[in-house]
């Protein structure tokens, strides 16, 4: 061996270690890079030289730069990364849900439904007292403003849920938009598989955009030959190689409520992800905020069909002069079954009764109601063919808004109703108290407000009767609703309890969760992350290594230049 080669082994020694101490920098620096997975330069002495009676060294030499990564820890730690997000968004969408209905701090609508019961106590008790008339309608406002409120409180939740997905599908787009780039980056960089796993760096990104992809969706990658990543959802191919699928935000509507549809642009199909932010934040705005909604519309909808069904046949210490109906049809030419209106009318009839406020004499006159024969022209025609005729002072029409309306002309007579059967008095809120369909629309009747003496307490049997304020009374503790199962406060109660049953378990499955996550993470750390003092070791290793070719390297060249000197 000569000295020349002794030359070129120092050249190696001191090209590999440097190589080695740069590696370790590059290490150092990226320390506190999300996704980053440490490198260590693998080395290999250089083939030997013969020389008859020994094989001796020439060196060493590079064999790669080498990622230290597990594939399948990387997986997991995505896995984790996707149950996290999941259960993290769940959680925070029962926070607020829990928010809207929390009736811990009062006012909710536990004591709204308890103190308006309370009003209806101090009515039966008092029924021609004015101060107890005003203070139910107060209680009652209360209730319906309470109702309201919670209402605005779940469509917020949903449209609030409904913005971040959103943004969660506009992320997604950008980073699968990135991987699909860094495909292409590595596949060029790893001449298509040739020098597999040589672009550390690119790989590195790549990794930190599938984790953050992973912390969205729950994803499954799958490496080919080549170098690149295929990323599935389910069965939906989001990146191939260097093509992107894009997810499309499609505008919808449920009523008055906007929402988006998640969708691949590829076949529009839905996408249905199975875990990360964007599965709880679709369940979160399609099933709970929707389960929610719907509970606190039964409650308002069982307020409005059992008070009203009992108000409309009773009377109030005052008796009505004009009354008009509050829900509107269509057309007051189509019949009734298909004028829309909001709950359903039966083939029956109902009582109109005619009172004398002189001599307190009554007239009784029975209104057939077929719904699938009868307009509301009809109804008001039949009200002026029966009552009318009799007394020409009570005429009944249809106003240009689809509402029945019905007025006495002389102040000695007013009239009231009484045994429906139909139904119809309740679908057209012809004298309710309560007017709408739901929580969001369900108001008191102006007519009641204005005056409260019109509340229907009684059943005509003069001063001090309170025989529908009882049965409405009775309703606090009547089975209406549930499927005739529960009380109005049980069924609250229960809507509540299902709630912070949800939320108590979301709590808990996010903290084992999170455990895992960590877990997870301090495994693949362990091995992947930077640790400083570890560099610094293996810095310092380097340089002795390095000073010493060095100093091997004066060795030579000093017995090169005694060489040339002698000669």
């Amino acid at each position: 061996m000569s000295l020349f080669a002794s030359l070129n082994l120092a050249r190696l020694a001191l090209g590999a270690h440097q190589t080695a101490i740069q590696t370790v920098g590059q290490n150092i620096a990226n320390a506190n890079t999300e996704g980053y997975a440490r490198q260590r330069v693998q080395m290999s002495p250089t083939p030997s030289d013969d020389m008859v009676f020994a094989r001796v060294g020439t060196g060493v030499q590079i064999e790669r730069i080498e990622r230290i990564v597990d594939e399948h820890l990387e997986g997991n730690l995505r896995d984790a990364r996707s149950g996290l997000g999941d259960l993290a968004e769940r959680l925070r969408t029962f926070n607020l849900a829990e928010a809207v209905f929390n009736d811990l701090g009062g006012g909710g609508l536990s004591e709204s439904l308890s103190q308006f019961f309370e009003a209806l106590e101090d009515l039966s008790n008092n029924p021609e007292d004015p101060t107890a008339r005003s203070e139910l309608v107060v209680q009652s406002g209360t209730l319906v403003e309470t109702l309201h409120f919670m209402d605005s409180g779940v469509r917020s939740l949903r449209s609030n849920v409904d913005d971040d997905i959103v943004s969660v599908v506009q992320n997604i787009n950008r980073l699968t938009t990135e991987i699909a780039e860094l495909n292409a980056k590595i596949v060029e960089a790893e001449d298509g598989g040739l020098n597999l796993g040589i672009a550390n760096n690119l790989r590195s990104q790549r990794d930190a955009a599938l984790g953050e992809l992973s912390d969205h969706l729950e994803i499954k990658v799958i490496e080919n030959s080549r170098g690149a990543v295929q990323v599935l959802s389910g069965n939906d191919a989001l990146v191939v190689n260097s093509r992107q699928t894009e997810l499309l935000l499609d505008p919808r509507s449920d009523g008055d409520i906007s929402y988006h549809d998640v969708r691949l642009a590829d076949n529009g199909q839905k996408l249905k992800p199975k875990g990360g932010r964007l599965a709880a934040l679709l369940d979160g705005r399609d099933s709970v905020a929707v389960t929610l909604r719907t509970a606190l519309d039964e409650i308002a909808s069982g307020l409005l069909t059992e008070f009203n069904a009992i108000h409309v046949q009773g009377e109030g210490s005052k008796r009505y002069s004009e009354v008009q109906s509050l829900n509107a049809v269509t057309s007051p030419n189509v019949v009734l079954a298909e004028a829309g209106l909001p709950f359903a009318v039966e083939n029956g009839r109902f009582d109109f009764q005619l009172v004398n406020e002189g001599d307190g004499t009554r007239e009784t006159y029975t209104i057939a109601v077929d719904p699938q024969t009868m307009t509301l022209s009809d109804v008001a025609a039949a009200i002026n063919a029966q009552v009318g005729s009799d007394h020409p002072e009570i005429v009944a029409g249809v106003t240009v808004d689809g509402l029945l309306e019905i007025e006495s002309t002389s102040t000695s007579l007013t009239f009231t109703f009484r045994e429906d059967d139909s139904n119809f008095l309740v679908a057209a809120g012809v004298g309710t108290f309560f007017s709408g369909t739901n929580a969001r629309n369900i108001d008191l009747s102006q007519l009641v407000v204005d005056d409260p003496s019109l509340f229907a307490s009684g059943a005509g049997g003069g001063i001090g009767d309170n025989t529908r304020v009882l049965e409405m009374l009775a309703l606090r503790d009547a089975p209406v609703m549930g499927k005739s199962s529960m009380t109005f406060e049980e069924f609250y109660q229960a809507t509540i309890g299902e709630l912070g049953v949800q939320g108590a378990e979301a709590r808990e499955l996010h903290s084992n969760q999170e455990a895992i996550f960590l877990s997870v993470k301090n495994q693949r750390e362990a091995l992947s992350g930077v640790n400083v003092d570890e560099e610094a070791i293996s810095l310092i290793q380097f340089q002795r290594a390095y000073q010493g070719a060095a100093r091997f390297l004066n060795v030579v060249d000093g017995l090169l230049e005694t060489l040339i000197n002698s000669v």
